[in-house]
């Protein structure tokens, strides 16, 4: 199985899915790489070494389907801490409504769990969303949207960033 998924990477062909969205809020239609689709199911592999590399992949992809984003929120709470941590940089590094919301929900799951990814987490979430601050300070529409949905500030300067138990502040 894996000498196919790797096969269908090198390939790089493409299948129509329902997944992903343009305004970060309904889903569409568009094309999942194969790429994207292969490293989803790596994400179930044996090695801990595979779920990470296709963690990062995933997030290096910005891979915005239902597959993925779920793919990944489940990675989160991986035993292994570098597939979580790896899990959360990818959902932050996405930055779409719906991997922010995956990955919001992730940190108060790793919280009950006691996740040693837990800070990484944290951090991804709190980059992610200062990055929106930033392109909705530049006028972007669809940055500032997504914030308000996650109930965001649109501005960083000297706002706060509640992520679970712990208070980031952001000068």
């Amino acid at each position: 199985m894996k000498l196919a998924i790797l096969l269908a990477i090198a390939i790089g062909g493409s299948a129509l899915l329902a997944a992903g969205c343009s305004d970060n809020k309904s889903p569409r239609a568009r094309a999942v790489s194969t790429d994207e689709q292969a490293y989803v199911k790596l994400l179930k592999s044996d090695s801990d070494k595979e779920r990470a590399d296709a963690a990062t992949k995933l997030g290096d992809l910005r891979a915005e389907s239902r597959e993925a984003i779920d793919g990944l929120g489940k990675a989160l709470l991986d035993t292994q801490e570098k597939v979580a941590k790896a899990a959360a940089k990818a959902l932050g590094k996405i930055g779409t409504e719906d991997s922010l919301k995956t990955l919001r929900s992730g940190i108060t799951d790793m919280e009950k769990v006691n996740s040693k990814a837990l800070d990484d987490a944290r951090d991804a979430y709190k980059d992610a969303v200062h990055d929106l601050q930033k392109e909705a300070q530049k006028g972007n529409d669809s940055a500032r949207k997504t914030l308000e949905s996650l109930k965001e500030p649109t501005e960083s300067s000297g706002t706060t960033i509640d992520v679970g138990k712990t208070v980031h502040i952001h000068t």
